[in-house]
Parts: structure tokens; sequence; C-alpha cells
């Protein structure tokens, strides 16, 4: 059975393959909180990481896709594969070597395979 997350891998490993550099990895990353410690009074916070890839998207209008929605002149919409989690408002994001937080997502067909982020 074909499912999106091949399809999107597919089409991935394509872009891949014909053009250097423009699939990039891409790691979530948000902290949850874990143990409490009565001894000093704080609970203690656990960083989980998600790392899958992407590909920045300058030709789709954010609007487009989140149209109640205002994006700044800094935002940019990334294209996500490889995760089946989809990534929440408030994350933080490594793309391309630079660091973002994520303002909207999109999970494209509610199947948790392909996602659409608006980062800043």
């Amino acid at each position: 059975m074909t499912t999106l997350a091949s399809i999107n891998k597919t089409a991935f490993d394509a872009i891949a393959g014909a053009i250097s550099g423009v699939i990039q990895t891409v790691v979530f990353s948000y902290e949850t909180q874990s143990v409490y410690d009565p001894s000093t009074s704080t609970w203690g916070v656990t960083t989980t990481t998600i790392t899958g890839r992407g590909v920045l998207d300058t030709r789709k209008p954010i609007a487009d896709l989140f149209p109640d929605y205002v994006a700044g002149p800094s935002e940019k919409l990334i294209w996500i594969e490889g995760i089946t989690t989809p990534p929440q408002e408030g994350w933080m994001v490594n793309f391309n070597g630079a660091d973002y937080t994520v303002t909207r997502v999109l999970d494209v067909l509610d199947a948790h395979e392909a996602f659409y982020v608006v980062v800043k």
C-alpha cells in the first residue's frame, strides 16, 4: 500500500539526488517537566528531540495554507518529511544550521506523515 510517508520520502530522495544542498536535516526540540526533586522544590526538565528532513518552500504563500494567519517578513515555510509526531507551536527547530521557533503547523491529510511548518 502506498502511503503519504512513502510518497514524501520518494520525493525528498529524488530532490536530494537531483539538487544538492536543498534537502536539510531538521531537528525539533521541546522540553517537558520530569521528576520532582523535593530537596530543591523544583521539577526537572527533559528535552526531547525529533529528527527529520525539510525543504524550504519559497514558492507557496504562507497565507495559502494558513489563511487566518498573517506571517511576518522573517517567517519561513518548511515542508517536513521523516517524522510521525506532529510538531507543535512553540517548539524549537534547527533547520540548515539556524534556530527557529515553530509558529504554525499543518499536518498534511492529518496522516502524521508530512507537515508544513511556519517558523520564525
